[in-house]
């Protein structure tokens, strides 16, 4: 759909689960998208997001893709473990959150725990089904299977558009959250 990406502040390419692959330090290094209408959300439109994903480390909010317009909207997929209670917390797994209005407006979901190890590829899929109630929209998926925390899922308000700003792949933006 050309929607090239920018490698900034020295991520490398190294060998990937098939073929190419891109390493993150874990500090610093992401992927810039530029800014295109293509990366609108709308919330009564479904979509699907994934990756392969292989963690050095697991550590608090680890970004695999961030859709943001500012620290009140934004759309954010981590492969991480987290205490954050909203939608949680996980341990060595996936989160995703549509967040709008400063979190109003939300859906926080988390994968069960343990879905991830650190040096193991794993395909991970997160999507969003429009035609739900609000709270049962997000199912995430690694390796095929639905690891979602059914239980645990926090939605509030009616979630509205993002119109992001800024797409990354392994960190966001304002809050500099990195993969390893």
């Amino acid at each position: 759909y050309n929607h090239p990406g920018t490698l900034t502040s020295s991520p490398t390419w190294s060998t990937g689960k098939y073929v190419n692959g891109v390493t993150f330090n874990g500090t610093s290094s992401y992927i810039d998208i530029a800014d295109h209408t293509d990366f609108t959300l709308d919330p009564a439109q479904s979509y699907t997001w994934s990756a392969w994903v292989n963690p050095a480390s697991f550590k608090e909010w680890s970004t695999v893709w961030s859709q943001t317009l500012d620290a009140s909207n934004f759309f954010y997929f981590y492969a991480h473990t987290s205490t954050d209670p909203d939608g949680g917390p996980v341990t060595n797994g996936i989160s995703a959150y549509w967040w709008t209005a400063g979190g109003t407006n939300k859906i926080g979901v988390h994968s069960n725990n343990n879905v991830l190890s650190t040096g193991v590829w794993a395909h991970v899929a997160v999507t969003y089904d429009a035609s739900q109630a609000q709270a049962n929209r997000f199912k995430i998926y690694v390796n095929g299977v639905d690891v979602t925390a059914t239980g645990d899922i926090s939605s509030s308000g009616t979630l509205t558009s993002i119109n992001p700003t800024n797409v990354r792949i392994g960190s966001n933006q304002p809050y500099g959250e990195y993969l390893n």
